[in-house]
């Protein structure tokens, strides 16, 4: 629910009873002993590293069960509060914002909105403990639960799909202006980041609303879904954004490519982050995106591309690779809103 786990016991006669979980999290594995009683689970959170809970019916609780993953990292500072954002047409969009539990309601906290709303896909809460060494600086990652996962069912799925994608746009727009109306950032101060095939919600965001955001980060994004045909992996993507050979097709897919709703705008500073041996969103397309943007932009901000030779779809990096693009996409963003020890001098 709301991209949380829900555990349920349901008896041979009766209705399905809830079982409390150990906190609010994700299950990745659940193991069933049919000649046993009981269960036992796997579970994490935005704080809390993945653990094994046993849940024994006779004593109504789960317990950890004493294998877990070790981490080093201590999120004891770092809350997760889950809210909800009301979107453009009144829809409430699930929210989770992550940040130190001292830091002041001051309006500006540098923000990452982070995105997916594609496929059906869920943004269940995950451990990222090199996550600390952005939220211990005082600031903040909120993850937008946008109509195209499936944080709410089906439904919520079919709801920012094909001729609807631009629902789950106006999602994520609404859950970045949340985090203005709870003075947590501002303009200045907000990050827009994605990938993949959350390159349309990114590239769309920017491109309705370029000034509710400084910076933001497509990630090996579809940037130009109209011209899927001409890519490696376009047909696949029929079903989730529609075929651009058909007039409805062609129309729900214009509505939602970033590249053709670049004008003349003031857009935020933008890094493309892409790896040129990408068989599954073609590379083209983000140099496309980024050279009309920047002929496009009338605001003194960088449009940039990062290029990893060795890289391909994210998979396939080593763990420095990744270390090192996170580095540089957080000081771009920082750099972005001035922060003076990541200007470029």
């Amino acid at each position: 629910m709301d991209g949380r786990a829900r555990l349920l016991r349901w008896a041979w006669r009766g209705e399905p009873a809830s079982i409390a979980l150990p906190f609010d999290g994700w299950i990745d594995e659940l193991v069933a002993d049919a000649t046993r009683d009981g269960v036992l689970f796997n579970e994490q959170g935005w704080t809390r590293p993945a653990a094994y809970y046993a849940y024994d019916p006779r004593r109504g609780a789960a317990v950890a069960d004493g294998l877990a993953t070790a981490s080093k990292a201590s999120f004891s500072d770092i809350v997760a509060d889950e809210v909800e954002a009301t979107s453009s047409d009144g829809t409430l969009v699930p929210l989770s914002i992550l940040h130190r539990n001292d830091i002041p309601r001051d309006g500006a906290r540098p923000a990452i909105v982070q995105g997916y709303a594609g496929y059906g896909v869920s943004l269940t809460p995950a451990f990222s403990p090199t996550s600390l060494a952005w939220l211990e600086r005082g600031n903040i990652i909120a993850v937008c639960h946008a109509r195209g996962g499936g944080e709410k069912g089906r439904a919520w799925q079919v709801d920012g799909a094909r001729r609807k994608k631009m629902n789950g746009v106006h999602d994520f727009e609404a859950c970045a202006q949340a985090l203005i109306h709870a003075h947590l950032s501002d303009h200045m101060h907000l990050y827009a980041q994605g990938g993949s095939m959350g390159g349309i919600l990114i590239g769309r965001a920017i491109t309705d609303r370029p000034n509710l955001f400084a910076a933001a980060n497509i990630a090996v994004g579809v940037v130009n879904p109209l011209r899927l045909v001409a890519a490696k992996n376009g047909a696949t993507q029929f079903a989730e954004v529609g075929n651009p050979e058909t007039e409805d097709g062609y129309l729900g897919i214009h509505a939602m490519d970033p590249y053709q709703h670049v004008d003349r705008a003031s857009y935020p500073a933008t890094i493309f982050t892409i790896g040129l041996n990408d068989a599954r969103v073609s590379p083209w397309m983000t140099a496309k995106m980024a050279a009309r943007m920047r002929e496009a932009t009338t605001r003194k901000a960088p449009i940039a591309i990062r290029v990893d030779e060795d890289a391909g779809h994210g998979a396939g990096r080593t763990r420095d690779q990744a270390f090192s693009e996170r580095a540089d996409v957080w000081s771009f963003f920082l750099a972005a809103s001035g922060d003076p020890a990541f200007v470029p001098r």
